[in-house]
């Protein structure tokens, strides 16, 4: 892209535009050979995270596995502990409670026992469990554990052939289902398909003492070797499909291996320490590194596993003590502590431009900083070498530094516009526009380098960045005389820059103005006083799409207040009751006398009551000249007077919340029915009684069955009867019952 020249341009750098990085960001960004920055899951760029320290295991399973020796989980959120010293499988599920699997296991060179166990993995449900001392690995279903498959020689004696073992120890799993098994005492790793297809040899001549193994989601086999010797270890990775291996470096003594669903691979050590590294494809092994942390704990690392749940979880044999027990790390404990972000080339269009200046849109916590760097040039100084280190103009100006909720005062003072928060250390803070100014010289190209900086807690998130370009300051509406030299010209230039980067986000607020009143555009954290301006009642549990949705027809909506069209929608948009909503006005139920043929008024047939026309008697109850009404005698309710304000609102409801939708529903209609009409509540329960309930739509539902409640929906002898249902009385032919009975289908506890 290389915008035309023009006033008031900028770049913009983000996920969606791109970051213009100079290192892409899948093939990460390294500062002194370690990966620091990482982007998130919203897109923003922020520091690496670390391991944190370890936490011991809960439920701690040391009673029932006095010596474990390694972990598998499954998707049920079940963590299965293989025990060497019991030879048994100990499973603990979610609820915390932890029992040993009986089905199998027992000291024994028998099917479905062991000797010694080492390894432990969940293939589809199945548990896979290395019997190191038997030489073989037994493969069980999911409950009841049938014994699947057993590979290894007849006897329990060691082979090298094909699904031969001697001492096999790790095993792990892939994505689809393979088997991995680490043959220690054959300096091999065999896989082996679920149904015990053998598959393939990976690691021969390779791999001397392979003892632990994990598989990535991306197919990367990484294999803990060497490890006989205490000093000693290293990580093999096996590409997909590939038999030859690369060593990882920078791992000293690693003992177990594990991979989260991001292919992020843990390496824990004989020193208790837990490496993170992630995948870069420019790093000759495929993996750079991101930090590692030290878990608190002088213990070597035995297994190690990661869960969705808890991050990582570990068995670590106390160095002093040799005691083996459970701890979890946090995958998220701390961020790594420096990190720099260089972009590439940016073009201007311009020849000797003016940069303007930089704003970041993001947050900085307390603890952390982010310094900006500039570098201009009149050529692109990419080339065949994007990731060179841009190198400074002789005058290009000081950097500026972020700190945290303040700046830096050693540096020049940048302007914080419009914040949304009044600290950034808050753990939810919102993105602020961090604007600095550009002080180098004149060039076509830009290439900025940020750098990143943490106390281990806390990390700066950038979510975009905007490069405007030229500058075009209020000095060119001064006169001709404060531009005489270049010295002034240059410091009103930047001194006026930072009114106007000011006075542009007014500007920019003012234009955008119009969002405010459109249902469709105003921001969320505004609609509320939108809606004010229309009276508009809203739900806050209502998700935002209805909100605007009832603000774009509240015009509408008021037009029909009031009358039986508008309450009918009222009860649907705010009581939740849709169809079968039906609203009756009692005046329309009025049954008028009707004349027969032949008939007169003034005889039998009147159109109002005696007591009426009681009141018109002359010298009785009026006087000639002077009509006076009085109010003896009372007159009866006349045909004209019965239903004039009322009317009756029926409803579906739930038997067993019936009085819960007629005080949602009623709230409804009080606030939109007129104020001298009077309302009724009729709940349409899901039944039908002649005599009752018997209009379709009106004052009867059809829905599903619901159980009768005596004196709370229903009345013995009015709507309901007591009886039993067919299928108890099939069972009553057949001589069974549903009923309780002691002893016989039923046991007390």
């Amino acid at each position: 892209m290389s915008p035309a020249s023009a006033n008031n341009q900028y770049w913009l750098l983000n996920s969606i535009s791109g970051w213009r990085e100079s290192a892409p960001f899948e093939s990460p960004l390294q500062s002194d050979g370690v990966l620091s920055l990482q982007l998130n899951d919203d897109k923003s760029l922020s520091l690496q995270t670390l391991p944190g320290e370890a936490e011991v295991f809960v439920p701690d399973p040391t009673g029932l596995a006095a010596c474990p020796a390694a972990l598998t989980h499954d998707a049920c959120d079940r963590t299965y502990v293989l025990d060497a010293a019991s030879n048994r499988v100990v499973s603990i599920d979610a609820s915390e409670n932890t029992w040993p699997i009986s089905d199998f296991g027992g000291l024994g060179s028998q099917p479905r026992q062991f000797d010694a166990p080492r390894g432990l993995a969940m293939v589809r449900g199945a548990l896979v469990v290395s019997d190191t001392g038997n030489h073989r690995v037994q493969v069980f279903s999911p409950p009841p554990y049938a014994l699947l498959q057993l590979w290894g020689r007849d006897g329990g004696t060691a082979g090298n052939g094909t699904k031969e073992f001697r001492w096999p120890w790790g095993v792990a799993s892939d994505h689809c289902g393979n088997i991995y098994v680490a043959d220690r005492g054959n300096g091999r790793i065999q896989k082996i398909a679920l149904d015990g297809t053998w598959l393939a040899t990976i690691g021969a001549g390779a791999l001397s003492d392979p003892t632990e193994l994990a598989v990535s989601p991306l197919g990367t086999l990484a294999v803990i070797d060497g490890t006989v010797h205490s000093t000693g270890g290293a990580v093999h990775l096996f590409k997909s499909g590939e038999t030859a291996s690369t060593i990882l470096s920078g791992v000293d003594r690693p003992r177990a291996v594990a991979f989260d669903s991001a292919a992020n691979l843990y390496i824990g050590t004989a020193t208790g320490l837990v490496f993170h590294f992630t995948p870069d494809a420019k790093s000759p092994d495929g993996y750079a590194l991101v930090g590692s942390t030290a878990t608190g704990l002088d213990a070597t690392v035995v297994s190690m596993i990661w869960t969705a749940g808890s991050g990582l979880l570990g068995i670590f044999q106390d160095n002093a003590s040799l005691v083996r027990r459970l701890w979890t790390i946090s995958t998220d404990g701390s961020r790594a502590t420096t990190g720099q972000y260089t972009t590439i080339s940016i073009d201007s269009g311009i020849e000797d431009c003016s940069w303007d200046r930089v704003t970041l849109i993001g947050t900085v916590p307390d603890g952390s900083a982010v310094k900006v760097e500039y570098f201009t040039s009149p050529v692109a100084v990419d080339g065949a070498n994007p990731t060179a280190i841009p190198v400074s103009n002789p005058n290009d100006g000081p950097p500026y530094t972020f700190v945290g909720d303040s700046v830096d005062p050693t540096s020049n003072t940048p302007s914080s516009s419009a914040p949304t928060s009044s600290s950034s250390s808050c753990a939810n803070t919102a993105d602020q526009a961090l604007t600095c100014l550009i002080q180098a010289d004149p060039g076509r190209y830009l290439r900025l380098r940020f750098t990143f900086t943490s106390n281990g807690e806390s990390t700066p998130r950038i979510s975009a960045i905007k490069v405007f370009f030229p500058r075009q300051s209020y000095l060119q509406y001064l006169p001709a005389v404060f531009q005489q030299d270049d010295e002034s010209r240059d410091f009103l230039d930047r001194f006026l820059s930072i009114f106007q980067a000011t006075f542009d986000d007014f500007d920019s607020r003012i234009d955008s103005m119009w969002r405010l009143f459109d249902p469709d555009s105003v921001p969320a954290k505004y609609f509320d006083w939108l809606a004010a301006w229309l009276q508009l009642p809203t739900d806050p549990t209502w998700p935002m799409a209805k909100k605007r949705a009832m603000l774009k027809k509240a015009a509408a909506d008021y037009r029909q207040r009031g009358t039986v069209a508008g309450i009918l929608q009222a009860i649907k948009d705010y009581a939740g009751v849709g169809d079968g909503v039906a609203l009756v006005e009692h005046f329309r139920l009025r049954n008028w006398p009707l004349l027969p043929i032949g008939a007169q008024l003034g005889g039998d047939a009147r159109l109002w009551s005696r007591q009426f026309y009681q009141r018109l008697q002359v010298a009785t109850f009026s006087q000639v000249g002077a009509f006076r009404l009085t109010d003896r005698p009372e007159p009866a309710a006349e045909a004209s007077d019965w239903g004039a304000n009322e009317f009756s609102v029926f409803f579906p409801a739930d038997p067993y919340d019936a009085q819960g939708a007629s005080a949602k529903v009623s709230a409804v209609v009080e606030r939109e029915k007129p104020a001298h009409a009077q309302a009724n509540y009729v709940p349409v329960l899901p039944r039908f009684r002649v005599g009752v309930q018997a209009t379709v739509g009106v004052d009867t539902s059809i829905g599903g069955y619901t159980h009768i409640v005596l004196g709370s929906l229903s009345r013995l002898g009015y709507d309901a009867i007591l009886g039993c249902s067919p299928q108890q009385r099939d069972l009553e032919k057949l001589g069974a019952t549903v009923q309780p009975i002691a002893g016989v289908n039923t046991r007390l506890f």
